[in-house]
């Protein structure tokens, strides 16, 4: 994806457009999260600022 950002945390943010982005984790952050057992993904077209928490992943390591 053009122009992907990564935090200091390990999450990553892509815009699509003007008004539009893709948000996720990095590959080193899925393999350190072990089993996840929950997302809380926002609702498509919820708008957020920058540095506004967006969701939520719980896990457990196996």
């Amino acid at each position: 994806m053009k122009d992907m950002k990564f935090s200091d945390t390990h999450q990553w943010v892509s815009p699509h457009d003007e008004e539009v982005a893709y948000i996720g984790i990095s590959d080193y952050a899925q393999e350190s999260l072990g089993d996840i057992i929950y997302i809380d993904t926002p609702s498509i077209g919820a708008k957020f600022k920058a540095g506004e928490q967006c969701g939520t992943i719980e896990s457990v390591k196996t």
